[in-house]
């Protein structure tokens, strides 16, 4: 820092509150010159007050300019008055405009003080009041006391930021209806055939089964079976649950025992659950199958797994032949060896005993499977692995008792199966439809003869709709519905009735595209993008999820007769329905009219919708959009007007009564529990808070009963429902704060009344580039955020910036009247005031870095690293006093390579990781290293003591260590395993393993080892209790893992 003789020892110094306004703003178009403007909110008597224009870097006798009332700018140190006068309180105002500039490079401020009669104002400890504004840029980044912008340090860019007119520094300015047509079964026609006298039965499970008012869920995400009592629609309840061991995919109920299909690592496994008598889930089988679960089908007793199997294949050394060198350009003769994917199908069969075996197996080579399954026939299509532009299909006969895998043909086609719908068996007839990769050939539907293992070809339809690329396909009877898209979605009609002579009877142009397709009664359904702006919107690219009706009574003559796009019309321009492509998230019911499809999108404010409806006369009658706090996985008909909402965190049930859908009840399946906190009342009453975090936000807010300490798993005393998802969280003593940086929205809940405050929805555009945490200080809260700084006043402050050498492919191209001027960040503070009726937001307030704690007072303290600092981290610590914030101190520490913050109530800690040298030489090696010593930790504990930041404590750790959860002198320290690498040894080697160790930290003394925990995360999802260790398991909730105190004490 450049030295000023007398003022600048002081500033660093001084520390007294400070409460006058001062600002400098641009005047109007005709008068372009800054204006100073000054305001106060005390009344003050007797005393001088000072406007001084001062630099800090020019030359004794030229450092100083002083306002006065009756002559205007003048050289030295003089106070606006000729005498002592009383200043009332007065609202800012324009007093003067700025008649000097500030020399290149240079630091010059804008200085408003009142002192005592005679007192100098060189001397800040006799300032009853004052305020400095920055002048130039370089001033911007100083930390004077009084100060009232900040500037934070970033490079000068010329090169991405120029504007027209800068001169002189002036700028210008689906399931459970069992009529849905769910899995691409075979036809009507087809359906329920008699095998051998007995009828063949086939099912594609889902995630639930509804059977005697039972609901079988198994919640994927909580890695449970769940039974709930349905009973009563309005207010279902869990009975019992069972965990899992793998990550469970699809149920069967089957001979009264449920089938549970689950992913577990590297292999399937299926689980054979039953409820006893007592309404208990007694696991009764568990059968593994090599190989990743991927899905599966149903015929009668069998269910035919498909899993992806992994395979390493060692390759034979080539060997010459007849004298001649082999090729050896294939990958996989020349390394040893290489892996090969291949899938697995696997028959197993529930005995009467039940009991699963396997029956069959059967692998083949393809890739990215779509199944589906017939009375009598399994088929397998994918890419094919020799050539991804094509694809391959396996058919298995299933009709065969005694072998229930029979090969019955591989085809190859040259082009792409979007999905199991494309494929279809009717009366041994294979009917496919693919699409090419290149789209020039269009689409091709071909019919194959099953009764030879040749799959001879019959018949095709070919060069449907060249270049354009394929979509939906649903086959009904004899008939085929193919949907294409390039720009508008051609729906194509194709008469099957003669299989060697298939033909197009016809076609419908309509906008957007289908992607799923339903039929009943001559009327098809689908689920598709409407990709149309509405009447009033601008915007020419638009994606929404859509649902549609045709008639398709006359093949010649197709009709779309209604169309209903949720959004439309609305700055939602982009939303997306898990039922485009999983059939089993729809809830369509044909009796009755009523559908019911998840909805989501980023742009909406709640993200998560229901969108239900009723298809009456021909139309949709648009029920709305139920906003959900979770996505919707299925959606359930309980009753005729009842629906339930399956997610993995919830059920939910709702009326339908009337066609006004009402939410009636809520079960909640599962808690997702990501972030908690350790906290104390002032009866001492400890209260772990702990949050529900869902798809777009933390949605409801925990009060868990710790109780005796030694509790293992803690059970909540109660919750709240946040009136909308929120991303973060910020716990002081009366009140926590929920919120979100974009856009900006904050609800806070008063831990002492119980009581939620509405949502506070800014109007304002969100800019920031990044954004701290947050912070609540009794009924206040706070949080910093950085933007680009309107340095518009300091430039016209400041001379020209000289425009810099710019390099040809720069500056190439650009207007001569482009004047290049330098940006700068700006922190700023975010103040919001906290009641139950309404929060209160507060002007922005310019701050010295990123702010990392705040404490009553209120007392902020910031970071950052200034560049003149030779890379030092600076904390400094401010107050608010009358809307102005204050410096108070400002500390450095230096020597570290990486720094990090931990916030605690009763001081801050900081990590410091030093790089240390690395012994070459030595006998404690390991390849040359001492790993032990290649990196130290130091920890800072810092408090504030007179208005000042003061060390409490310092300690020092091998390795690189971090804190994850501290309270009061206690902290979950984390040491990481370090990898080393020798130039000498391709092998790193490792310091130690990770480590998560508790410590006690009192001030001036040898940190004191707790114990060790095995488990260690960030500091959002740990607190540390007497003798455990809480953690934020997701959706295993709330783990307590006790403290294992060491076998030795270790000082």
């Amino acid at each position: 820092m450049k030295a000023l003789s007398g003022i600048a020892l002081f500033c660093l110094l001084f520390t007294q509150a400070l409460a006058w306004e001062l600002d400098v703003k641009p005047d109007n178009q005709e008068n372009p010159h800054n204006q100073v403007w000054v305001g106060s909110d005390q009344a003050l008597s007797g005393v001088e007050p000072y406007l001084t224009w001062f630099d800090m870097d020019a030359k004794p006798g030229a450092q100083f300019q002083s306002w006065q009332a009756h002559h205007g700018w003048s050289n030295g140190l003089h106070h606006i008055f000729p005498n002592a006068v009383d200043l009332p309180v007065f609202e800012a105002f324009p007093i003067t405009t700025l008649a000097s500039t500030c020399p290149v490079e240079h630091r010059c401020f804008l200085a408003f003080l009142a002192l005592p009669p005679g007192a100098s104002p060189l001397n800040p400890s006799v300032w009853q009041e004052g305020a400095l504004f920055p002048l130039s840029i370089e001033a911007g980044y100083e930390r004077m006391p009084g100060q009232v912008k900040f500037l934070s340090e970033s490079d000068y860019r010329f090169y991405d930021n120029y504007r027209p007119g800068l001169e002189s520094g002036v700028m210008d300015d689906a399931v459970l209806a069992p009529t849905i047509d769910a899995a691409p079964m075979e036809d009507k026609d087809n359906t329920g055939a008699v095998d051998g006298g007995a009828t063949v039965e086939t099912e594609k499970p889902d995630i639930f089964q509804v059977e005697n008012h039972q609901l079988w869920y198994v919640n994927q995400r909580a890695k449970k079976l769940q039974i709930i009592d349905l009973s009563d629609p309005a207010t279902p309840s869990l009975t019992t649950s069972l965990r899992l061991q793998g990550y469970p995919e699809e149920l069967y109920l089957l001979n009264g025992r449920a089938i549970i299909l689950q992913a577990d690592q590297d292999k399937a496994r299926l689980d054979v659950i039953q409820m006893d008598v007592n309404g208990e889930l007694k696991l009764q089988q568990s059968l593994e199958l090599p190989g990743y679960f991927m899905e599966s089908r149903r015929r009668n007793a069998r269910i035919y797994v498909i899993s992806r199997v992994h395979q390493e294949v060692i390759a034979q050394e080539p060997q010459p032949v007849d004298g001649i060198a082999p090729d050896v350009t294939d990958v996989a003769l020349v390394c040893c060896h290489y892996p090969v994917e291949q899938l697995a199908t696997y028959a197993v069969e529930l005995d009467s005993a039940g009991q699963l075996n396997l029956v069959d197996q059967a692998q083949n080579d393809v890739y990215s499977p779509q199944v589906a399954i017939f009375n009598d026939y399994l088929v397998l299509a994918g890419r094919n692995p020799q050539d991804w532009r094509s694809s391959q299909v396996q058919v298995f006969n299933l009709s065969q008792d005694q072998d229930a895998l029979v090969d019955a043909g591989l085809l190859k086609v040259p082009g792409y199966i979007p999905s199991e719908f494309h494929l279809n068996v009717s009366n041994n007839l294979f009917r496919l439809v693919y699409g090419s990769e290149d789209r020039s050939a269009g689409s091709t539907l071909g019919i194959y003869d099953l009764q030879s293992t040749d799959l001879p070809l019959l018949g095709k339809v070919s060069d449907i709709a060249p270049g354009e690329a394929l979509f939906a396909t649903r086959f009904v009877k004899d008939t085929a519905y193919v949907v294409t898209y390039e720009r508008t979605d051609p729906l194509w009609v194709i008469d099957l009735s003669n299989p060697a002579q298939p033909v197009i009877t016809g076609e419908l142009e309509v906008p957007g595209w289908s992607e799923k397709l339903f039929f009943n009664n001559n009327r098809l359904f689908s689920t598709g993008i409407d990709d149309q702006p509405g009447t009033t919107e601008a915007t020419a690219r638009v994606r929404r999820f859509s649902m549609s009706l045709f008639d398709v009574a006359d093949p010649h003559q197709l009709s779309l007769l209604d169309r209903l796009t949720p959004f439309k019309d609305t700055p939602v321009n982009y939303s997306y329905s898990p039922s485009t492509e999983d059939e089993r998230a729809l809830l369509l019911d044909w009796n009755s009219g009523l559908v019911a499809a998840p909805v989501n999108s980023y742009q909406a404010e709640q993200q998560n919708y229901l969108q239900i409806a009723r298809l009456q006369n021909n139309e949709f009658k648009d029920m709305g959009l139920l906003a959900l706090d979770v996505p919707a996985e299925r959606g359930l008909l309980l009753e005729p007007d009842i629906l339930g909402i399956l997610s993995g965190q919830s059920l939910l049930t709702a009326s339908v009564l009337n066609d006004e859908p009402k939410l009636l009840g809520e079960l909640e399946l599962a808690k997702n529990i990501t972030w908690l906190q350790l906290a104390y009342d002032a009866q001492a009453k400890p209260h772990l808070w702990a949050a529900a975090y869902g798809d777009s936000g933390y949605y409801r807010f925990y009060d868990y009963d710790i109780g005796d300490t030694n509790d293992a798993e803690p059970q909540p005393r109660q919750h709240w429902n946040l009136d909308k998802p929120l991303r973060q969280i910020a716990l002081g003593a009366e009140n926590v704060v929920f919120y979100q940086n974009s856009p900006l929205s904050l609800q806070a809940l008063n831990l002492e009344t119980g009581e939620l405050s509405p949502v506070f929805a800014s109007d304002t555009e969100n800019n920031a580039y990044q954004q701290s945490a947050g912070f609540v200080v009794g009924d206040n809260f706070y949080f910093s955020a950085s933007h680009e700084a309107n340095i518009r006043p300091l430039l016209m402050a400041s001379e020209p910036v000289v425009k810099p050498n710019m390099t040809d492919d720069l500056s190439s191209g650009m207007p001569e009247d482009m004047y290049y001027y330098p940006t700068a960040l700006e922190w700023q503070l975010q103040h919001f005031s906290l009641t139950p009726e309404v929060i209160k937001e507060h002007s922005a307030l310019s701050i010295p870095g990123i702010l990392i704690a705040a404490y009553p007072g209120p007392l902020f303290v910031t970071q950052e690293k200034p560049k003149r600092w030779n890379d030092a981290m600076a904390l400094n610590l401010l107050t608010l006093d009358n809307k102005q914030l204050r410096m108070l101190d400002s500390l450095r520490i230096e020597q570290c390579d990486y720094y990090t913050t931990t916030y605690t109530t009763q001081g801050l800690y900081v990590t410091c990781s030093i790089a240390m040298p690395v012994n070459i030489v030595g006998t404690n090696m390991t390849n040359g290293f001492a790993p032990e010593y290649g990196r130290q930790t130091h920890i800072f504990h810092f408090q504030i003591t007179d208005q000042q930041l003061k060390e409490s404590g310092h300690w020092v750790f091998d390795g690189q260590w971090y804190i994850r959860a501290a309270k009061d002198q206690r902290v979950l320290l984390h040491k990481q395993a370090v990898y080393y690498y020798d130039v000498m040894w391709p092998t790193p080697t490792t310091d130690n393993a990770d480590i998560c160790q508790v410590y006690v930290l009192n001030d001036k003394q040898a940190p004191q080892l707790q114990g060790t925990v095995n488990h260690c995360h960030d500091t959002r999802k740990s607190a540390i209790g007497t003798q455990q260790v809480y953690h934020a398991a997701g959706f295993a909730e709330i783990t307590a893992e006790p403290i294992n105190p060491p076998m030795i004490q270790v000082p």
